[in-house]
């Protein structure tokens, strides 16, 4: 098996090529040519015909056994065809073009079988559908967005839709319609809820208007991933049942169609450049994700559980970096930032570069350092990391445990003026001082409050700091984090107490973690 090749970021260059118009086309029928070449045996796809207008002569082509390459195509406009005879019936891979539940999905003009097909599905607003002959349908869709030649789909089966439709805030109506088979379509009330919240919710918090006049969701439960499609969305399943779903099941899907919302502003309209600015997309993809549950739901719990993935296997890096855009320049100053971002970027391949510039110029901020890497032990190649711009939101509580305000600091020699019970800190240095300069009484500290930026914290908080925290703090992320920390000392100390005496001094420890929980 050839070995993968090494690709870097300096390697990157523009397609020699932009299609102005493709063309696909789907028939059901059998295709009587001559098969050619085994393109890939495992998604049970056949080479049939190459046509290239003007004619490619025998040569100007290449073919092994996944690959077909046109390595001398000619020069100005022409036009490509390619037709493929394909087994989607023995197609196991879930990639690709595969038949799931009786009907074609995958991941274009589509035609088929009326009787056996009736429903047609691809990108974008249908322009053109009608009947053919010997019992067969058509239809045409029209997508305006320019986009990487993998994000076509289509769907073609028999399926049952749940209609209804979302008047923006420019009074366009937009028709929703959730596709599944007919025994699961009165399971798709809660689907077509959730998706209209989260079209409200774009509006009201990104100002994005969706711009298209379909909106089409399908369910189909051997789906393995999330096509990101102009106004075709599949999933594996959004299906509520009410008598049996949780609330927590019910939150749950109730995020599914911001996430669609998402990938069709993030790939459609503005897609990645390369694939090493997919923690743009997919961190901004995330992050709209957990401010939609945040603000539908409970920012705490929504919070914790992030972090918690995050710490465990490091899964949404790309969120926080974008999270950090917002907790330095606030809700405003971050809304500034992203509405610049799309009005410059908007039908464009971007880097992460470009949503700093925007971030930065639409606040006239100074971001020093937020694009470098994180001070980490020496790796390959790279014996020397430079420190990356931390921001540290930061409160401070008084001896009754109420928030203190303050009005300035000490930073870098000059007096720096803050207001407010929360400041963030920004941290640039590997060692950096911060002086509170009017407050009236020694402070017990919040550090990193709601987990302003993806950093280990080791503070010089004692136990009783730890449980005042607890008792007190108006930040219920660090409540929880407080919590967490006391216990496990508490902990500790009884394993500790068991290993020097026979008798470990439980009730004391219990009692002031009981006095913590009930702020005494």
């Amino acid at each position: 098996m050839e070995a993968p090749k090494e690709i870097f970021l300096e390697d990157y260059k523009e397609p020699d090529y932009y299609f102005d118009t493709i063309v696909p086309v789907l028939t059901d029928q059998p295709l009587q040519v001559d098969l050619k070449f085994l393109l890939d045996e495992e998604k049970a796809f056949v080479f049939s015909k190459i046509v290239v207008s003007p004619e490619l002569k025998e040569g100007e082509f290449q073919v092994d056994s996944r690959h077909l390459t046109l390595p001398f195509l000619p020069s100005g406009t022409f036009t490509l065809e390619v037709v493929t005879k394909i087994y989607p019936q023995k197609n196991t891979s879930l990639e690709e073009l595969y038949k799931t539940i009786g009907a074609f999905c995958t991941q274009c003009e589509a035609e088929a079988d009326k009787s056996r097909y009736p429903v047609l599905l691809s990108n974008g607003n249908i322009i053109d559908q009608g009947d053919l002959e010997g019992g067969r349908h058509f239809t045409v869709w029209e997508d305006p967005f320019e986009k990487p030649s993998y994000l076509l789909a289509l769907v073609a089966g028999w399926l049952e839709s749940r209609d209804d439709t979302f008047t923006t805030r420019s009074g366009r109506k937009v028709s929703l319609r959730i596709w599944t088979p007919t025994q699961d379509a009165p399971k798709t009330a809660h689907a077509m809820y959730s998706l209209k919240a989260a079209m409200k919710w774009d509006e009201d918090v990104f100002g994005l208007e969706y711009v298209l006049d379909l909106f089409n969701l399908v369910a189909v439960p051997d789906f393995n991933l999330v096509p990101q499609l102009a106004s075709l969305f599949t999933f594996d399943s959004f299906l509520a049942d009410f008598e049996f779903q949780t609330r927590w099941h019910l939150q749950k899907l109730l995020l599914i169609p911001i996430m669609q919302r998402s990938w069709d502003l993030l790939t459609m309209r503005v897609t990645c450049r390369d694939w090493f600015q997919l923690s743009l997309k997919e961190g901004l993809t995330v992050f709209r994700d957990q401010e939609f549950s945040s603000d539908t739901g409970s920012f705490t719990v929504k919070r914790i559980s992030d972090v918690s993935k995050l710490r465990n296997s490091q899964f949404p890096q790309g969120a926080e970096g974008v999270r950090m855009y917002k907790t330095v320049l606030g809700s405003e100053g971050f809304r500034k930032g992203t509405d610049l971002y799309f009005k410059r970027r908007d039908g464009q391949a971007v880097t992460c570069e470009d949503i700093f510039a925007a971030m930065r110029d639409a606040n006239d901020a100074d971001f020093a350092n937020f694009l470098l890497c994180q001070e980490v032990p020496p790796t390959a190649g790279q014996p020397v990391k430079e420190l990356m711009f931390i921001p540290e939101s930061v409160g401070l509580l008084d001896s009754k445990g109420k928030d203190m305000s303050f009005s300035s600091l000490y930073h870098d020699g000059k007096l720096q003026s803050v207001t407010g019970y929360t400041t963030v800190l920004r941290v640039t240095k590997k060692e950096e001082e911060f002086v509170f300069s009017d407050i009236s009484e020694w402070p017990v500290p919040s550090p990193l409050q709601g987990y302003s930026a993806p950093v280990l914290l080791d503070s010089d908080l004692s136990d009783g700091d730890l449980c005042f925290l607890l008792a007190n703090d108006s930040d219920e992320f660090n409540r929880y984090i407080s919590c967490c920390s006391s216990s496990a000392s508490i902990f500790i100390g009884w394993i500790y107490d068991a290993q020097i005496s026979e008798h470990c001094a439980l009730h004391v420890s219990v009692g002031r973690l009981d006095r913590c929980w009930l702020g005494s």
